[in-house]
């Protein structure tokens, strides 16, 4: 008889590889072991799980202690080969592998001579203690196994059928009856409203409106009521007319006046002229600030000249900072002039087109037209002799500067 060598070692591999599908399939976290609660779950899928319950529970705990070579209370694939070979053996009617000592003996803080007595105990514990751990994983496992088939007569039956108990299939059907009842209740209660709706609406219709079931006291109440809103809307349209009025003889008189003195009071003309007496003050004095730091700078450009750059004890870093300080500065004022002639060539287009709309369009009398473009000439003066004198003394400043180096 010739024996197939290649078909069986094919067999084979197809087998573990059926196996090792079992085995990732309760690997949950894809960390590639598994427990002794899964592991009978495992068995049963491959019906490798003998019948008896109680046998069942005792391979279980034995193989496994077996298998765990590590004792780390899992078992990788490879350690699972042993525990499948045995589980083959047993259903075969071969008697599986004994519990052998684990390689290297008693590790750690047990490893101080235990007698055989204390080792024996140890072994016994651990045995019943993977016995209890089996048999909660089987009962696990048949509670799984009744699930499942609960759901799938379930979808065989339908909704309501899916697996309830008798208990709940009646808790149920109490509940969907108190609900019709309940419904059935409310409409009949809805339907009886409005039998009575329909019955006062006929009276109230026959009575008429002013007679439809409200006593005397009702009546003179709606009467007051009704009496009083109407009061009060007449008084707010008389209110919101006057006030019409009023924004009426403001808007004429103001269009009279012109646009400087539309509906300003004595007292309002008053403070106008305060606050602009003040802002010119506050400007003269802002001038003669700057007139009089002119003066000091100046004065101190004349001390640094006359004294010279060996004489000021300044160092070549702080007069190069100087240097670049001045530089900047002098750059600032002349954006800041160039800005302020932007401005004014801006505003010379906007009197230019204002003037050219004429009088009639901007309310101003002549007397104010005349003023305004005063103003504007003074101002236009003043900017222009501020702007050549800063420019002067920005010119003198860097002549000094280029002669000096620098300056107190």
């Amino acid at each position: 008889m010739t024996v197939d060598v290649q078909a069986l070692v094919a067999a084979s591999e197809k087998r573990e590889q059926e196996v090792y599908k079992a085995f990732q399939f309760y690997d949950k976290d894809q960390s590639g072991f598994i427990d002794d609660e899964e592991l009978l779950c495992l068995l049963q899928d491959l019906n490798l799980a003998p019948e008896d319950p109680a046998e069942c529970d005792r391979f279980v705990a034995q193989q496994f202690l077996i298998a765990d070579e590590n004792n780390d209370g899992q078992i990788s694939f490879e350690e699972f080969k042993t525990f499948y070979n045995a589980a083959v053996d047993k259903q075969a009617g071969r008697s599986p592998a004994k519990p052998a000592p684990k390689k290297g003996g008693i590790k750690g803080k047990d490893s101080k001579a235990l007698s055989p007595e204390v080792e024996n105990m140890r072994a016994q514990v651990a045995q019943r203690r993977a016995e209890e751990k089996a048999a909660a994983a089987r009962k696990l496992a048949e509670e799984n196994k009744a699930r499942k088939a609960r759901l799938a007569a379930a979808r065989s039956k339908g909704r309501d059928e899916k697996g309830l108990s008798a208990e709940m299939e009646q808790a149920r059907r109490e509940r969907e009856e108190k609900r019709l009842a309940d419904k059935a209740a409310s409409e009949e209660r809805l339907r009886q409203d409005n039998i009575e709706r329909q019955r006062r609406l006929k009276e109230a219709g026959a009575q008429g409106r002013d007679q439809k079931s409200l006593s005397a006291e009702t009546e003179a109440l709606r009467r007051q009521t009704e009496e009083k809103r109407l009061a009060d809307n007449a008084a707010a349209a008389e209110r919101l007319r006057q006030d019409n009025l009023e924004r009426e003889r403001r808007l004429k008189e103001a269009g009279s006046k012109g646009r400087d003195e539309k509906g300003l009071s004595a007292e309002m003309e008053q403070a106008r002229r305060e606050r602009e007496e003040k802002r010119l003050a506050d400007k003269a004095a802002s001038e003669e600030r700057l007139r009089q730091d002119n003066i000091e700078r100046q004065r101190r450009l004349k001390e640094a000249g006359a004294q010279g750059r060996d004489q000021k004890s300044l160092s070549a870093e702080t007069e190069a900072l100087r240097k670049s300080t001045e530089e900047q500065r002098l750059a600032q004022n002349a954006a800041s002039a160039e800005r302020l002639r932007q401005d004014n060539i801006e505003r010379e287009r906007r009197l230019k087109e204002a003037g050219a709309q004429g009088r009639d369009e901007k309310g101003l009398s002549a007397e104010t037209e005349a003023a305004r473009a005063a103003v504007a000439a003074q101002s236009k003066a003043d900017k222009d002799a501020y702007e050549r004198k800063l420019a002067q003394e920005n010119a003198e400043r860097r002549d000094r500067l280029a002669g000096t180096g620098s300056y107190k």
